[in-house]
């Protein structure tokens, strides 16, 4: 009818104007690209500076305490263990394991952030609860697994069993949710571990192994499980390792050397961004088999991700 056919028109219409306000926006943000290619990183400097200072004697002071520090730590290190490295890859290899990880992401002390890391205070807040959530969750996990009489590689499952990552999926929402008072979150996420714990054995807990999973529960959230005590330390490990990992495999390496301006869609930007995805897959693969060495199995994925994006 005329009806349809007025209809059917409008709408191809709008499809087609939308698709082009699309195209216009797409060869907009292509030229911002190539500007912000050329000048960011001198854009970046000036408004640091502007900031902060130009690094002389009274300004950025937050980073050369930490730097200094670094270094100090590091000089101790190295007249305990000696090395063929030379003095510079052996000071920069600190400080971007544990001078980052251990004297600044998860340091115990009450530190100023370092200039640098000025527009990266969300993002190490990020990683460091869901490194919290790993390590409770992780211990929990593990707690569940005694309880239920079972041996942890069961929680190595690739793929992991449906019916337990939805129970696991409750115990990491449990985790997360706001309560009003230490009780009623000690309760909440009791409830969602003996949950998880009989998941894992297909059946209901004894009153005995539901008791003896409480009470481990229980110092799991108060701080005082040695369960807890030991994955802290190796969630530490695992960012350390991410932080210092290279990949071997040939593959992920440049297959042609760039020069001169690289037009966006051309054939080298192809290859220099599947070169970047092989190197993202490829980390994030290495990083959730780190994370199941450590214990942390269940949480593999999650830190997984924290580590490509935050740190990788």
């Amino acid at each position: 009818s005329f009806v349809s056919l007025v209809v059917a028109s409008a709408a191809y219409l709008l499809k087609k104007a939308e698709q082009c306000h699309e195209d216009v926006a797409n060869i907009k943000l292509v030229q911002v690209a190539r500007k912000v290619k050329i000048h960011a990183e001198q854009f970046e400097r000036y408004k640091f500076q502007q900031s902060y200072g130009r690094f002389e004697e009274t300004s950025a002071l937050a980073t050369k305490q930490w730097v200094e520090h670094c270094v100090l730590k590091q000089s101790n290190d190295v007249r305990d263990n000696q090395t063929c490295e030379s003095s510079t890859e052996q000071l920069l290899k600190f400080m971007r394991t544990r001078g980052f990880i251990d004297e600044l992401l998860f340091t115990d002390k009450k530190i100023s952030l370092p200039e640098t890391f000025s527009m990266d205070t969300s993002a190490f807040m990020q990683v460091r609860e869901i490194a919290r959530l790993s390590v409770i969750g992780s211990s929990l996990a593990l707690h569940a697994c005694n309880a239920a009489g079972i041996g942890t590689d069961v929680l190595n499952a690739d793929p992991f069993p449906n019916h337990m990552w939805e129970e696991r999926k409750i115990l990491a929402d449990a985790m997360v949710n706001k309560y009003q008072g230490q009780q009623v979150m000690q309760s909440g996420i009791l409830k969602s571990v003996v949950k998880f714990s009989a998941a894992l054995c297909g059946s209901s807990l004894s009153s005995e192994a539901e008791e003896s999973l409480r009470n481990r529960t229980i110092a799991v959230l108060e701080g005082n499980d040695p369960v807890m005590k030991l994955l802290h330390s190796r969630v530490k490990s695992f960012f350390r390792n991410m932080c210092d990992w290279t990949e071997n495999n040939e593959e992920c390496l440049p297959v042609s050397m760039k020069s001169g301006r690289v037009v966006s869609g051309s054939i080298e930007t192809s290859i220099s961004t599947k070169v970047a995805k092989m190197n993202r897959d490829a980390f994030l693969n290495e990083a959730k088999k780190a994370a199941c060495k450590q214990g942390l199995s269940l949480f593999a994925v999650d830190l997984a991700i924290a580590a490509v994006s935050r740190i990788g």
